[in-house]
């Protein structure tokens, strides 16, 4: 099948890819041989070797020395952090970031409510021991910033579903810059760490409707505040 000479290994990558979403090739299982790639798509070996490196940089596919690439296990890790260096660029927009903490809250209100619905004694203990060290660390603002970021982690970790830890993790990390502005201000720690004891007082008395709204509360307190900072 002959095909444009515009980015041909674009076009492999596609089919490939599409292939290996389909199913037609599944976890483990080896593509074609280069041989036959360059044959199918009517292409010399630099477009399919392009292609497969493509295919393996988008974590889609292992390379390995003298072995055909095979098809990996689906990530939400690779497939994310695929996203990073795009996101950075696009967060250089104000708008947008309001847009990413709009669904940041959207999400975070959502695993509160979910978690005091459902939450065990063991997974109380263990929220408490993480709210613990958010307080220790009032007053040195690395270390704040780290245990505030691990609390929001843990409510989304005990949500089980293992697809929103790790959203919630990008969102934190792709934020932090505009959240060391936000807890940079005298007391903002201070202000933080009451809004997570106000969140864990939902969650621990099992009561869905106060968890959500303080989490909607912090959150909104969160986003005004880096809105301020930028237009300053």
């Amino acid at each position: 099948m002959g095909m444009k000479q515009q980015k041909l290994y674009e076009q492999i990558e596609k089919v490939l890819s599409e292939e290996i979403a389909e199913g037609i090739y599944k976890p483990g299982d080896a593509l074609p041989p280069e041989r036959e790639l360059m044959e199918r798509f009517d292409v010399g070996r630099p477009s399919v070797r392009e292609a497969l490196f493509s295919l393996s940089k988008r974590g889609l596919v292992e390379m390995g020395s003298g072995r055909r690439p095979r098809v990996l296990e689906p990530s939400f890790d690779t497939i994310i952090g695929e996203l990073d260096v795009i996101v950075r660029q696009v967060l250089n927009n104000p708008s947008n970031i309001a847009h990413l903490m709009e669904l940041r809250r959207i999400l975070e209100c959502a695993l509160a409510r979910k978690l005091a619905s459902e939450v065990s004694d063991e997974e109380i203990k263990e929220l408490k021991a993480k709210l613990d060290e958010n307080q220790n660390a009032l007053g040195n603002l690395d270390r704040f910033w780290a245990t505030d970021s691990e609390f929001h982690s843990m409510i989304a970790r005990m949500s089980g579903n293992p697809v929103l830890p790790t959203i919630v993790d990008v969102i934190l990390r792709w934020l932090i810059e505009n959240r060391r502005v936000t807890l940079s201000a005298p007391g903002s720690d201070k202000t933080a760490f009451r809004a997570h004891q106000e969140i864990f007082k939902g969650i621990s008395t099992r009561n869905p409707d106060l968890a959500e709204e303080s989490m909607k509360k912090h959150l909104l307190s969160v986003e005004k505040r880096v809105k301020k900072a930028l237009q300053s």
